[in-house]
C-alpha cells in the first residue's frame, strides 16, 4: 500500500468518527497499522510515527547515551493544554529488549509488540 493509500484511509476513518461509526473506525484502524507493519521497508520513519499518534499512540524516540534507541509510549507525562508548546515533564518505563541499534529497528519492534 503507498503513503497515498494510508492517508486516504487515514481521512476516510476521521470521517467515521465524526460520524460515531465505531465499526469503520476500528476497521480503518487495524488496516492502517497493518500497512504500516506490512509497508515498513518502504514508508518514512516520520510518517510511520505521525500516523501511529492518529492512531492514539503516543510513540517516543529514546537514546540510552550508549548508543541504544527505543521507541516508547510506556510512561507518564503531565497534561499538556492548548496548542501552544509548553514544558513537559517525561518518565518512561523502556525494558531492556526495546533497546535497538537504530530508530528504525526501535520502530520495527514497537510496531511487532503493540
Amino acid at each position: 500500500m503507498t503513503k497515498e493509500d494510508i492517508i486516504a484511509m487515514h481521512e476516510g476513518r476521521y470521517t467515521y468518527i465524526n460520524d460515531g461509526n465505531e465499526e469503520m473506525v476500528d476497521k480503518l484502524a487495524k488496516a492502517i497499522y497493518g500497512s504500516l507493519i506490512g509497508d515498513f521497508k518502504t514508508l518514512e520513519f516520520e510518517f510511520i510515527i505521525e500516523q501511529l499518534s492518529h492512531l492514539g499512540h503516543c510513540p517516543n524516540l529514546l537514546n540510552d547515551d550508549n548508543g541504544h534507541w527505543a521507541i516508547s509510549s510506556n510512561g507518564i507525562q503531565n497534561v499538556v493544554a492548548g496548542d501552544k508548546p509548553e514544558d513537559v515533564e517525561n518518565h518512561f518505563f523502556t525494558e531492556a529488549e526495546e533497546w535497538k541499534d537504530t530508530p528504525r529497528e526501535a520502530l520495527w519492534h514497537y510496531l511487532l509488540k503493540k
